[in-house]
């Protein structure tokens, strides 16, 4: 599944207007791809900061490009977030400053009835409840659009907070093996996306 269902499956939806809002009405996506230039002001780095859990974000931009298939309703977003964070260790509560960049790619479709294959066969199947559901690729299974645009600064922001260490730690403690035991005591001061990094990690052993 995409990243962004996902989150709409694990994460309650704010009924706030998000923090760090651009929309790209599909309409005006034709066979060439629209790239855009993301920037943030202090106040929605402030809001976002409360929501991801942070001290501080500092610096907060990215850059999104939009391209529809051809002869399709597939949307296909690649881009960047960049920020610069300050969080506080999960040891000494100093702060610890991190600068982020991580890669956007997400798959939209603009039909909101269009429900694809591997979905439809998924549910006709009536899986168990512990069976194990086929991890379906993002472009197989694209998110549907709501409203006739994409809000491509949610999107950023959501890819951010996958990339937020959940155990921050300042350099002084970082290789000491006995905070171990302390960082799991505090492993509950997490952000909202704690759940999504892990199935995140899970889909990249690698990294």
């Amino acid at each position: 599944l995409s990243k962004a269902h996902r989150m709409s499956k694990k994460i309650p939806k704010d009924p706030l207007t998000p923090e760090w809002p651009y929309k790209v009405e599909v309409a005006r996506l034709g066979s060439e791809h629209v790239r855009v230039a993301l920037s943030s002001t202090p106040q929605q780095r402030k809001d976002l900061a409360r929501r991801l859990k942070v001290k501080a974000i500092d610096t907060l931009e990215g850059e999104v490009t939009l391209q529809r298939r051809p002869h399709s309703q597939i949307i296909h977003v690649t881009g960047t977030v960049k920020a610069d964070i300050v969080q506080s260790c999960v040891v000494t509560l100093e702060p610890v400053h991190t600068h982020i960049e991580e890669e956007i790619d997400s798959w939209y479709s603009d039909e909101e009835k269009v429900v694809s294959l591997p979905r439809v066969l998924r549910e006709q199947q009536g899986m168990r409840v512990d069976a194990e559901l086929e991890i379906l690729g993002e472009e197989e299974d694209p998110e549907p659009v709501a409203g006739g645009a994409i809000d491509v600064g949610e999107l950023a922001a959501q890819h951010l907070a996958l990339a937020i260490d959940l155990y921050p730690r300042s350099e002084k403690v970082k290789n000491r093996p006995e905070d171990e035991a302390l960082v799991e005591q505090v492993g509950d001061r997490t952000n909202p996306f704690a759940a999504l990094k892990d199935w995140k990690d899970g889909r990249n052993p690698k990294k």
